[in-house]
């Protein structure tokens, strides 16, 4: 299995705003790793651009051509716990990340329903501890209602955003996937979302 050009499209760029803000470039496998989102080259392996059905390592092929290595350990390859389901990768249940998400998501959910208040604070204890330590990116600003920045640039209307929430739901969103990439939330997400179509 491999990610898709629509997840590896998601991340965004090293200055935190998402790609349809800037000139993106994926005519090479280096300039769709360059000056991207930490996690992306941490997800997908970044040395090859792995095409479908081509044995890549150790006779592994990529479904999409975007290899993930994501919870692969190459020194254990070839024996009988190797491969999903049965793997034994560390890979974790329940994270600190996700409480983080779940939390800052909920504030502004609360925030379009007229149930609450988002704040600085809200996104300073959640998703910009993410952002900044696994991402390696600029903190999310808070802008008023619905609204969000990053390095005094406005987030813009993503045109992938067809469930019509807010500019700062989507970029929570957009987080969501990205930091939970590979770890099996998508599809639920999706679910919730109402965006399973």
């Amino acid at each position: 299995w491999s990610l898709t050009k629509s997840a590896v499209e998601s991340f965004t760029f090293a200055d935190g705003t998402p790609i349809h803000m800037g000139t993106y470039d994926d005519s090479t496998i280096e300039k769709v790793f360059e000056n991207r989102d930490a996690r992306l080259s941490l997800i997908v392996d970044p040395e090859v651009l792995c095409p479908v059905s081509f044995a890549y390592k150790e006779g592994v092929n990529s479904t999409t051509g975007y290899y993930t290595d994501k919870f692969v350990d190459w020194n254990d390859y070839g024996t009988v716990t190797w491969s999903a389901p049965s793997n034994t990768a560390d890979g974790p249940i329940y994270t600190l990340s996700e409480v983080m998400l779940n939390y800052a998501e909920a504030c502004a959910e609360l925030e379009d329903l007229g149930q609450g208040t988002m704040s600085q604070n809200d996104l300073d204890i959640s998703v910009n501890i993410i952002r900044e330590k696994h991402g390696k990116l600029p903190a999310l600003k808070y802008e008023g209602k619905g609204k969000v920045s990053v390095n005094g640039k406005e987030i813009t209307a993503d045109p992938k955003n067809t469930a019509g929430v807010s500019n700062l739901l989507w970029e929570l969103r957009r987080e969501r996937r990205n930091e939970l990439m590979c770890d099996g939330f998508r599809y639920l997400d999706l679910m919730r979302w109402k965006q399973g179509y």
